[in-house]
């Protein structure tokens, strides 16, 4: 299961929608990107596999930073409570049709 993210900004001062979490530039740069956002609203069930992922046996292309608790704790509770609001989740699956 994945989360979406974008690097699209939000507007500057926007309410947040429950779900979307944004990862500023200091964190997103200790992990060899650059600031995003993720949309706990949006869940992909994707195969991890070399099929799905062909270099996810490289080095530099597999699991290349791994979150604070902090942070797991911040996304857990959150994916906790949109658990309770399905109706805001979207499910994504790449051998579903497209919607």
């Amino acid at each position: 299961m994945a989360i979406y993210t974008t690097t699209t900004p939000w507007e500057t001062g926007a309410k947040l929608p429950l779900g979307v979490i944004p990862i500023a530039s200091e964190i997103a740069q200790q992990m060899k990107q650059k600031s995003f956002v993720m949309d706990a609203r949006k869940i992909a069930f994707i195969p991890v596999n070399s099929a799905f992922f062909p270099r996810i046996a490289t080095p530099d292309k597999g699991i290349i930073h791994t979150a604070s608790m902090r942070f797991h704790t911040h996304v857990q509770n959150t994916l906790m409570q949109l658990a309770r609001r399905p109706d805001l989740v979207v499910a994504l699956d790449p051998d579903l049709p497209s919607r």
